[in-house]
């Protein structure tokens, strides 16, 4: 036991001598004295040991925390509900393990109740990869607001585990404390020990584990090591029938999880930033073999063609048209694209305009890996990747004048970088552009709701002289979704002088309709709040989009 235990006054009065009695030596505590210097030693090691085992639980369940964002990206996205649920459920459960740990410790702490406590931690790490995914799936099912989906699918998920690791800590402390002479310094320490694990658990998931082994990877790996601590904090390898016990469960759970599958992720790569696949099946899922899908977080984000002139989505299509025309004089555009994903459309400017080049904005080497392994990108075309975020690119590089069109393709289906659609970032973007170049951007919302988008192309208009709404079909007031494209430009661009080139060049009729004046003044009226840098309420205002979950998933 971690605890040590003096002589009660109780037990010195009764070897007292009586009165007219001589004293005999007291043997008993002369030993304790002689043993004074090992129990001083004892309590620094029970110290010690205290203080590595919160360590571990605390990282573990911060590992587990930021793992949790990850394992639900491919169901339910990225997002301010997401994590706000995350470390809400991870926070409850520490809260409510602390009370029920502290409510333990007071009538049975013991070191076999320890490790018994490590030893269901290791069960719930494991359940989390049984359950994630059903559960996940049950709760999209629910006609519910987005924001409680997030909150169930992660309560389900993670708030068991959160729980019994949460009861680690009080039950630690009472073993360790000798007396409440000291009992704030050894609370002090062994709290600053949990503190540390839960920081070295945060960077070292966002750092290192995520990108070297995988989530699922991970999740194991805390399981095996809430394991191995259980064992041997409660002693497990001085019981034979116990030891053979774990040692069954930990064999017959890995096995049985081999079975259902919940060790192989939902794709083919996993990124510091997406769970990434590919495969050869066109829109509607028809196996294609002259097509790669590229698939972020379950979302299909890019079609790319044996053709790379050939464009799966509409709103690709509109760029196409406009550029065509736009830049039906320049010979050698030169492009932005920020947000690089299957690299459809850089692929596609650069055999239109071979004299051009692309610069592309990918924050994900991964992706762009993948781009080039898998998706037939050819190296040869003139295209730069720069790995960052485009915010730092253009803090970093100050880009003035030098852009003729800039492309916007960053968002993610509902998973939108806010700091994106900032009065300040679309500043940015101006001074990157040469007088009369364009600045085109793609997002996803509901009309005729549309509050993202109405708060979009309000803040757009503090920066451009002009703003248009376009769409790759007519606009419908029932609309579940669409996926609008924005232009905005210091010179005003005559969409009825685009329609003819089109119409004769090309022999066909225009691909993108441009929403009426009326209609985007509408819009853009209902409010007056913009998207900055101190104010920019995306997830919020997406919220009603992102309950829509029954609408097809497609990216950009």
């Amino acid at each position: 036991m971690w605890q040590t235990h003096g002589v009660s006054e109780h037990e010195v009065s009764e070897t007292a001598a009586a009165p007219g009695e001589t004293p005999e030596p007291d043997l008993g505590r002369a030993a304790a004295a002689d043993a004074e210097p090992d129990s001083i030693e004892a309590a620094r090691w029970g110290l010690v040991k205290a203080s590595a085992v919160v360590f571990i639980a605390s990282a573990a369940t911060l590992v587990l925390e930021l793992v949790a964002g990850r394992l639900m990206a491919p169901s339910i996205g990225v997002n301010l509900y997401s994590w706000t649920s995350i470390i809400g459920v991870v926070l409850l459960g520490i809260a409510l393990g602390n009370y029920a740990g502290g409510r333990l410790a007071d009538t049975r702490a013991s070191e076999t109740l320890l490790g018994t406590i490590f030893v269901a931690g290791a069960l719930a790490a494991l359940l989390v990869l049984g359950i994630v995914d059903p559960a996940v799936h049950l709760v999209l099912g629910w006609n519910l607001p987005a924001a409680a989906q997030n909150l169930l699918a992660t309560l389900f998920t993670f708030f068991l585990p959160s729980l019994i690791l949460g009861m680690v800590t009080p039950i630690t402390i009472r073993l360790t404390v000798r007396d409440l002479g000291g009992v704030g310094g050894v609370v002090g320490k062994i709290y600053a020990w949990s503190t540390a694990g839960s920081i070295l658990g945060t960077f070292l998931t966002g750092f290192v584990l995520v990108a070297t082994f995988g989530t699922r990877a991970i999740v194991f790996g805390v399981a095996i090591t809430l394991f191995v601590i259980g064992a041997y904090v409660g002693r497990v390898h001085r019981y034979l029938w116990r030891m053979v016990g774990l040692i069954a469960v930990v064999i017959g759970g890995s096995v049985l999880l081999l079975n259902t599958g919940a060790f192989k992720p939902p794709c083919d790569y996993e990124s510091q930033y997406y769970c990434i696949s590919w495969d050869n099946r066109g829109p509607g899922r028809v196996p294609d073999p002259t097509v790669r899908r590229l698939i972020l977080d379950g979302m299909v984000h890019s079609y790319n063609s044996d053709d790379p002139l050939k464009l799966g989505y509409g709103y690709e299509r509109v760029y196409a048209d406009v550029v065509q025309q736009i830049t039906r004089l320049e010979r050698a555009p030169k492009s932005l694209f920020i947000g690089g994903g299957g690299y459809t459309f850089p692929r596609w400017m650069q055999v239109m305009y071979p004299d051009g080049r692309s610069d592309v904005l990918e924050i994900d080497p991964e992706v762009f890996r993948v781009a080039y392994q898998d998706l037939g990108i050819d190296p040869a075309l003139n295209i730069h990747t720069y790995t960052v975020d485009a915010r730092l690119f253009f803090d970093r590089n100050v880009p003035e004048g030098e852009y003729d069109i800039v492309f916007g393709d960053a968002f993610h289906n509902f998973s939108v970088p806010y700091h994106l659609t900032t009065l300040e970032f679309n500043r940015l973007v101006v001074r990157a552009l040469r007088p009369g170049g364009i600045y085109v951007m793609n997002l996803i919302d509901r009309f005729p709701d549309a509050n993202f988008l109405a708060a979009y192309v309000r803040t757009a208009r503090e920066a451009f002289a002009h703003v248009y709404v376009l769409t790759d079909n007519f606009m419908s007031d029932t609309s579940l979704r669409t996926t609008f494209v924005v232009l905005s430009s210091d010179e005003p661009v005559n969409f009825e002088a685009l329609y003819t080139p089109i119409a004769l060049e090309l022999g066909r009729s225009v691909e993108f309709h441009v929403l009426a004046d009326d209609r985007v003044a509408e819009l853009v009226g209902r409010d007056d709040f913009l998207l900055t840098d101190d104010y920019v309420p995306v997830d919020n205002l997406l919220a009603p989009l992102i309950t829509s979950r029954t609408t097809s998933q497609a990216g950009g």
